[in-house]
């Protein structure tokens, strides 16, 4: 519970602070409207894309959609706050907040058939949570359409994570771990639509 307060905390701190920016001088970062975005990271459903839209001038609506093997489809959706660039023209920071299936765990076990003979088997289990991502844009192309993301993702992980491990564990006397990493490295490349360089 402490955590959802301290991320609608920060949520809304970040939106009153974006909020009263003035805009600065046209960049791909402060006139990004449509883009489309591959990277990899939990952001980006480890490998997958990614759409933005910016709605208004400090706030943008994501979601993206990845496949995993041998787990299947992963997606999430969420926002993400244009923030005041801190390298005029070439390097801005990023804060995304997103809501998905951030865990996915594959379970493997075995169990006696009627006829007496070991039989294997596996459970494919997935987990929606949330995803913080923040880092730094880096608008390094001539072409001034693209831009690098380099960050890491905070994951908020699903309390039945554990809980199906455990009860899969106690189950079928493995010995899985409960553990999964909560901050992982993202990296994407970001190609806008509408940008066009000012005269």
């Amino acid at each position: 519970m402490v955590q959802r307060y301290y991320v609608i905390i920060l949520f809304f701190s970040l939106v009153i602070y974006t909020q009263s920016l003035t805009a600065q001088r046209t960049t791909v970062f402060n006139e990004e409207k449509l883009s489309l975005a591959l990277g990899l990271g939990v952001q980006y459903n480890y490998f997958g894309l990614q759409g933005k839209y910016f709605f208004s001038d400090h706030v943008a609506a994501i979601g993206g959609a990845g496949v995993v093997p041998l787990n299947g489809l992963l997606w999430n959706a969420g926002i993400e706050l244009r923030l005041q660039e801190i390298r005029s023209k070439r390097v801005s920071p990023y804060l995304n907040i997103l809501v998905g299936t951030n865990t996915f765990r594959t379970l493997d076990g075995f169990t006696i058939s009627s006829n007496g003979f070991p039989m294997f088997f596996e459970e494919k289990v997935k987990f929606i949570g949330g995803i913080i991502g923040a880092g730094i844009k880096f608008d390094d192309f001539d072409n001034n359409r693209g831009y690098l993301k380099l960050g890491f993702d905070f994951l908020i992980v699903n309390p039945n994570h554990s809980k199906t491990i455990d009860e899969f564990n106690s189950r079928n006397m493995t010995s899985f771990s409960r553990s999964w990493p909560r901050f992982l490295p993202a990296i994407g490349y970001v190609y806008t639509f509408n940008y066009e360089e000012e005269k």
